[in-house]
């Protein structure tokens, strides 16, 4: 009896710890059936010998598989197991074990849109099945085939990495070769580089331009970070910014996206309202460009024009609220007005040439009023 129930134990641990699967194969058999139906139709339009196959019943199957629900079903199983078992190798096992189908992507070969032209039957139907195809064999193979280093996937270790941060925030991949194993590297994770928790802080504020100026210091912060600690000068696109693919993929385009949304509720509260900024705020309209104001706002510092009454350090982003104050206005994107004057071919200080040359036709002129006198 005492034996019996010990088995009982050992089956049901074997159960309980038996790795997922079924997503996978699902989305593997999926794209089997799927391919075996493409390819029974181009070669029956080959063969000219369509009698007996019910084209417009596979084509209507074909167009209507949603690869994608089975796609993030994998996903979802995929994190299931990575918190379960928390080991990259028994991960890329799994994924390896579970499409036979990725072993049929030289299938679709450079010459086989030019067959299926040549066949003149149902051209436009089989060419976009053969493009859906590719893309679903392709992002599979983003988690099947290892990176140039023989690892692992760039994609399976952003998933492993992203999964496992949820429980241990600081959690980092390194493949170590003398060891062989991927290691949790000191390197922490970036929590000001989380666009949520970025997100609450410019909620916390209470103008647009400190919203601005939060995230255009993050993102220049940001920027800091992945020169000292990403691969940004190796060329190749694999390990060019690993780690910033690998924690923080969409960092910048989520910046830049909330800044248009900043843009949008000006818009509105200027439509709305008149202006963001009271009318009695400045008795100065300033008639230039924000980039022109940054040219100036930048030689003033550099130059050290302007200093601190209390001498700590002027910075920019002050002196950039000090002039919006000033003159009642508001600079949008005020840090990527400055990097645009690097992309002026001719000249990248077009308004500090421009005071300059109306500074000296004004002395030439005083002096030919002078000369006149005498």
């Amino acid at each position: 009896m005492v034996n019996v129930i010990y088995y009982v134990i050992l089956l049901l641990k074997k159960i309980k710890y038996t790795m997922k699967t079924e997503k996978a194969k699902k989305l593997n058999l999926r794209l089997e059936n799927a391919m075996e139906m493409f390819w029974t139709i181009y070669r029956e339009a080959k063969q000219k010998s369509l009698e007996d196959v019910d084209i417009a019943t596979m084509l209507t199957e074909l167009e209507n598989a949603n690869f994608d629900f089975y796609f993030q079903d994998f996903i979802s199983e995929m994190i299931e197991n990575i918190e379960e078992y928390k080991d990259i190798e028994l991960i890329d096992n799994y994924v390896e074990t579970s499409f036979s189908v990725i072993k049929r992507v030289d299938d679709f070969d450079d010459s086989l849109n030019k067959k299926i032209i040549k066949n003149d039957f149902q051209v436009k139907a089989l060419l976009g099945l053969r493009k859906m195809f590719e893309f679903n064999l392709e992002r599979i193979s983003n988690f099947y085939y290892p990176d140039e280093d023989g690892n692992y996937s760039i994609d399976l270790k952003r998933i492993f990495t992203e999964t496992m941060q949820k429980t241990n925030p600081s959690f980092k991949l390194i493949f170590t070769e003398e060891e062989g194993i991927m290691s949790s590297q000191e390197i922490h994770y970036e929590v000001r580089f989380d666009f949520k928790n970025l997100k609450q802080e410019c909620d916390a504020l209470d103008s647009y331009t400190k919203k601005r100026n939060l995230i255009n210091e993050r993102m220049i912060d940001f920027h800091q970070w992945q020169l000292l600690s990403d691969d940004v000068g190796v060329p190749n696109s694999y390990k060019s910014y690993e780690y910033t693919n690998m924690f923080y993929p969409n960092f910048i385009r989520l910046c830049e996206s909330e800044l248009q949304r900043y843009d949008l509720y000006t818009e509105n509260e200027e439509k709305s309202e008149g202006s963001l900024i009271s009318d009695d705020r400045s008795e100065y309209i300033w008639t230039a460009s924000d980039t022109d104001l940054m040219e100036l706002i930048v030689a003033l510092i550099e130059t050290k024009s302007l200093q601190r009454e209390d001498g700590k350090k002027l910075t920019r982003v002050e002196l950039v609220e000090y002039f919006q104050e000033l003159f009642g206005i508001e600079m949008k994107h005020a840090e990527s007005k400055l990097s645009h004057t690097g992309d002026r071919i001719k000249e990248i200080s077009v308004f500090l040439q421009k005071l300059k040359l109306a500074f000296e036709n004004y002395v030439q002129k005083k002096e030919e009023k002078l000369k006149a006198r005498r």
